[in-house]
């Protein structure tokens, strides 16, 4: 194989085949959720599910916790691959796994270490469940560099544009995490018990997704070289992707902490099971953008480029045709459709907050584009500008919304927090693309 000869495609087919890949690959684990969350929430009670609702948060943002460098990894094997490059995949692919790595390890440590005062002050744990919810992030503590691990190499199949191959392992792993919460919380098991199960789901989702690497990119093997002339390239790519990486789940997890803080755990399970419903929505964006990327990333030529601007904009046209209609039956019909989910209960104090968010869940769907498409073509510093200058707004918003309102006043931070972030990723997409093109 020549240097020159490329391995991935980035054309229109492909982007739809992958697109329909990843949503294939989600719609499993949200079909799981529908069904399994009715049955953790009565189970676990209100305290318990909201604890619950703070571990996946938790579990979102360590999964982030690799300073940039997953999304890096992705951009520049995608890169190397459109050149037929395998020497420097190889070695790029190792190093950047193997540091991923142990920042898992580091962020699990320091999870351990800050689970006392995190139970103990941060959160209104009600003292009963104290020791039940430090044994519960202590456990969580270990899964974290597994986290991490899967992260990281889920990322090199993706450059390959192997979505098959990345849902094949992604499906079946995303659907116990909602599937064993409820089958061990139906057996009678607590907190401890339930992450216990989803740390060992994390190490079967980690051998799996190193096996199917070589199906993904025939020849490659792993193979160290600790060069700088490697690290450089995704050092200096990383370093303004890692500030999204750390500020994102907290602009997206921030308001439940807030609720646990003002309100209570019990505001976070009632705020928790409509939003996690309402949310699931994103799969559709989240399956076209994560297709998008590693196709603009593959894009290294003028041609390429304006293909990969055509790629965003018919995303866009399908994300908008998809998106508006379902989000406006939910915004009408909220109270009924929480009712029948999770009960009255749920639905007096969460339907409002349950029609703000499929507003905002949609604005935020079509933002999925445009932050893809940046990304893609080597601008990360774009996104996290935004979202430094969007953290301390919606933070201050977020605590007198939420003082306020409380579980509506919630809904009502999030969704006014995308709105700005989507209006700030639309200007920077067009300002990168005129400037292309001129």
């Amino acid at each position: 194989m020549t240097a020159s000869t490329p391995l991935v495609e980035t054309t229109g087919g492909a982007l739809a085949r992958n697109a329909g890949y990843n949503l294939l690959g989600q719609a499993l684990p949200l079909a799981v959720g529908v069904v399994a969350m009715p049955v953790v929430a009565s189970h676990l009670g209100a305290a318990r599910f909201g604890v619950l609702g703070l571990i996946w948060a938790v579990v979102g943002y360590f999964g982030l916790l690799d300073l940039g460098l997953g999304r890096a990894t992705t951009k520049y094997v995608a890169t190397c691959l459109a050149r037929g490059d395998l020497a420097t995949l190889r070695s790029m692919a190792t190093l950047s796994v193997l540091l991923q790595i142990g920042l898992g390890v580091a962020g699990g440590i320091g999870l351990a270490l800050l689970t006392p005062w995190l139970v103990g002050h941060a959160m209104s744990v009600p003292p009963p469940l104290v020791p039940e919810v430090k044994g519960a992030f202590f456990t969580l503590a270990g899964s974290i560099p597994l986290v991490s691990a899967s992260a990281a190499l889920r990322g090199v199949t993706e450059a390959a544009q192997r979505f098959d191959l990345v849902n094949l392992v992604r499906a079946p792993t995303a659907a116990a995490m909602f599937a064993v919460p409820a089958a061990v919380a139906a057996a009678g098991g607590g907190l401890v018990a339930i992450v216990a199960g989803l740390l060992v789901v994390r190490l079967l989702a980690a051998w799996a997704f190193a096996s199917v690497i070589p199906r993904a990119m025939p020849g490659f093997s792993w193979e160290f070289t600790p060069a700088w002339r490697l690290f450089r390239p995704l050092a200096s790519y990383s370093a303004w992707t890692a500030i999204s990486n750390l500020v994102s789940p907290l602009l997206s997890y921030l308001e439940r902490f807030f609720l646990a803080a003002l309100a209570g755990i019990a505001a976070v399970g009632y705020y928790t099971g409509p939003a996690e419903a309402v949310t699931r929505l994103l799969i559709v964006p989240a399956a076209l953008a994560g297709a998008l990327f590693p196709a603009v990333s593959a894009a290294d030529n003028a041609e390429a480029g304006q293909r990969g601007e055509r790629l965003a904009a018919t995303s866009l046209r399908y994300l908008l045709f998809t998106l508006a209609p379902v989000a406006l039956v939910l915004v009408l019909l909220a109270e009924p459709i929480v009712r029948l989910w999770l009960g009255a209960d749920y639905a007096s104090r969460g339907a409002g907050a349950f029609a703000i968010l499929a507003v905002g869940v949609l604005v935020n769907g079509l933002a999925h584009v445009p932050s893809a498409y940046l990304f893609g073509c080597g601008r990360p510093d774009l996104p996290a500008k935004f979202h430094l200058i969007e953290l301390p707004l919606y933070a201050l918003a977020g605590w007198f919304l939420i003082r306020a309102y409380g579980i509506t006043g919630a809904a009502l931070a999030w969704t006014s927090r995308v709105t700005v972030d989507a209006l700030l990723l639309f200007a920077a997409m067009r300002h990168v693309t005129g400037r292309a093109q001129r």
